[in-house]
């Protein structure tokens, strides 16, 4: 009689907490556990675009968004010296970042933007201020093709050319 008795005890038991557990896991009824469903995040980088270069200039704070986007160039207008007089010249470069809501971002200046250089031993990224260049080859008379790339949010730029005169090696 002892475990007939246990069973009746224990068959009402197993119910209530297979219930319990149906609730809890979206079975009928309202859930007492629910976690608030975070809002979507919000636009996230599509492409982005290397643009420049231009004469290098302080650093300043990142462009405000939005930023209008702008076509892709393939490459660099015009040659740029390494040197002047002796000086290793210095290139500001541009990324334009286009986001999934076709908005532009200018993410020149994030933290979370690498830049390179296929060539570092000629044009290589400088690593106190963010899009910057430094000319670092050798003086002579070479012309050395490069490209440049912007990294961010997981997506690559471009391979933005760029043609350094007047190196002594382009290796």
């Amino acid at each position: 009689m002892r475990s007939r008795l246990s069973w009746l005890m224990l068959v009402p038991a197993v119910v209530l907490l297979l219930a319990a557990i149906g609730l809890g896991c979206g079975g009928s009824g309202k859930n007492p556990f629910s976690v608030a469903t975070p809002d979507p995040p919000g636009p996230f980088i599509r492409s982005i675009c290397v643009v420049g270069p231009t004469a290098a200039t302080p650093v300043s704070t990142p462009t405000p968004a939005p930023t209008p986007v702008v076509p892709c160039q393939g490459s660099a207008p015009n040659p740029l010296p390494a040197q002047n007089m002796g000086v290793p010249q210095q290139y500001q470069f541009v990324a334009i970042a286009t986001m999934s809501d076709n908005s532009g971002q200018d993410v020149t200046n994030f933290n979370s933007t690498n830049w390179s250089s296929s060539h570092p031993n000629v044009l290589r990224p400088d690593t106190n201020k963010q899009g910057n260049f430094i000319a670092v080859c050798s003086t002579g008379v070479m012309n050395c093709p490069l490209s440049i790339t912007a990294t961010s949010g997981g997506v690559q730029s471009n391979a933005f050319a760029v043609m350094v005169t007047g190196c002594f090696s382009c290796q």
